[in-house]
């Protein structure tokens, strides 16, 4: 696969990053795993935008997913590498969860992670791939921060929740590619989902970002 290059990126530009969160700054599911037959959210979503499962299958899905919320384990470069990137840019998670779920995520395993605001799917009343979800995140940051569409980068891994609508949004968006967590397909990504740049991790991102603001 070819992806762009980070110096297509306007790095210097940017005034904000939005985050998903499950699947790109913490793991999708607890340690330990699950039962392959139980049922996981990220995936559930997917199967039942298919309308493959029924509404019993779905509640006991959200159940199980935001009881042990809190218990998913940031990976090991999330922490870190958003306090780098809090030096550059105002950080706002988008997440497909509740208010006391994403809290408890934050007082534990995103312990340390300082953001400017945080849009959840309990606030915006639906949830991602929906667009608006991302018109709540536009509408906000130009309320809130005075930031325009062409000033955030939107940073994720799930390509189906994220990239294809914030290539729909026209959005630039850089891809965490954690390697066999959610998101669909990956077979011609970037021509499908429009990202500018993929990365393997959050860390690889900090990186880049100190090289293009000359910090070593």
């Amino acid at each position: 696969m070819a992806f762009t290059t980070a110096a297509n990126v306007p790095w210097t530009r940017i005034r904000a990053l939005s985050f998903d969160i499950f699947g790109t700054l913490a793991a999708s599911s607890p340690p330990p795993a699950p039962h392959p037959s139980a049922p996981i959210f990220p995936r559930t979503t997917s199967i039942v935008e298919e309308g493959k499962l029924t509404e019993k299958d779905v509640d006991e899905a959200c159940k199980e997913y935001s009881g042990k919320i809190g218990t998913y384990p940031a990976f090991p470069d999330t922490v870190a590498a958003i306090q780098r990137l809090g030096k550059h840019y105002k950080l706002i998670p988008l997440t497909n969860v509740d208010n006391k779920s994403f809290a408890q995520t934050l007082s534990g395993p995103l312990k340390g992670c300082d953001f400017d605001a945080i849009y959840t799917a309990e606030d915006i009343g639906s949830y991602k791939p929906s667009l608006k979800n991302f018109h709540y995140l536009l509408d906000h940051l130009k309320q809130d921060f005075g930031i325009e569409k062409g000033d955030l980068c939107h940073v994720a891994q799930s390509l189906f929740h994220d990239h294809g609508p914030a290539s729909e949004m026209q959005l630039m968006s850089v891809w965490v590619d954690r390697q066999g967590a959610m998101g669909g397909s990956v077979e011609n990504a970037q021509e499908r989902f429009g990202f500018q740049l993929r990365v393997t991790s959050l860390g690889e991102l900090a990186e880049i970002v100190d090289a293009a603001f000359g910090k070593s």
